[in-house]
């Protein structure tokens, strides 16, 4: 799959991450934007790119992968589009449901 690749253990920038407290708790999103203590998450949907979530690192759980189309557009033109980020999403779950690895454990 081009769209996706995995990612080290650090957070980057297009990379898919599943949300473990708040009201989005146990969804998937993808880092739009990033910051010291902080990362802006978007899915398309609920969360536009226009109006991304302000989650702390501590909240999160990164996965392995990252969406090449939706961190190169970031990159390149300061901005993505929402169907992207949709594609991607959509693209992780299938990979997940084929029996990908994936690193969606919850912190204890």
């Amino acid at each position: 799959m081009k769209a996706l690749h995995e990612a080290a253990s650090r957070i980057h920038l297009g990379q898919i991450i599943m949300v473990l407290s708040g009201r989005e708790a146990g969804k998937n999103a993808v880092v739009v934007r990033l910051d010291d203590s902080y990362v802006w998450l978007a899915n398309g949907q609920e969360r536009k790119y226009a109006n991304p979530k302000r989650k702390n690192r501590r909240h999160i759980q990164p996965t392995r992968f990252i969406a090449d189309e939706v961190s190169d557009a970031i990159q390149s033109h300061g901005f993505v589009d929402d169907a992207k980020l949709v594609f991607a999403l959509n693209q992780y779950k299938k990979l997940n449901l084929k029996g990908g690895k994936s690193a969606t454990k919850h912190r204890k």
